[in-house]
C-alpha cells in the first residue's frame, strides 16, 4: 500500500477564519477581565471544561484519575452556564468542583479551554480535555 501525502494545511484552511475570530473575541474580553490579586493562584490542579455532552466523558476521566491513578489532585470543571445541579453533583462525587465562566455568551463552538485555564484558581494547571 502506498501512502499519499497528506496536506494538512489545505484541510485546516477552512477553520482558520473562525479560529482567528475566536482569538479576537477572547482578546477583546481579556481586556475587561480583572487580574487576580497577589496570592490568589495557589497550588497545582486539573482543569477541564465543557457542556452537558462532556459530563459523562469527564466522569470517565475522573474515574481513571481517582481509582486507577489514585490521585487526589483537585479538579475544576468549568462550563459556560450550561450545567444543571445534577451534573455538578455527579462531578462532585468524583471530587471535581463545578465553576461557571464569568462572561456568558462569549464561548461559542467549544471555546472554553483558554478561559477555563485562565480563570482557574490554580497556579500550575494540568489541562485534561474531556474528549
Amino acid at each position: 500500500m502506498v501512502l499519499q501525502p497528506f496536506h494538512a494545511m489545505a484541510g485546516c484552511q477552512k477553520y482558520l477564519p473562525s479560529e482567528q475570530a475566536a482569538l479576537s473575541r477572547f482578546l477583546r474580553e481579556l481586556e475587561y477581565t480583572p487580574m487576580p490579586p497577589p496570592g490568589a493562584l495557589e497550588g497545582t490542579g486539573i482543569v477541564m471544561s465543557g457542556g452537558i455532552p462532556h459530563v459523562l466523558q469527564a466522569l470517565a476521566n475522573l474515574d481513571v484519575i481517582r481509582f486507577q491513578l489514585r490521585s487526589n489532585m483537585p479538579v475544576e470543571f468549568w462550563h459556560a452556564f450550561e450545567l444543571e445541579p445534577p451534573h455538578c453533583e455527579a462531578l462532585a462525587l468524583r471530587g471535581a468542583v463545578c465553576k461557571q465562566l464569568q462572561v456568558p455568551g462569549v464561548y461559542p463552538h467549544y471555546e472554553t479551554v483558554l478561559p477555563s485555564i485562565m480563570a482557574s484558581s490554580f497556579r500550575h494547571v494540568l489541562w485534561i480535555d474531556t474528549d
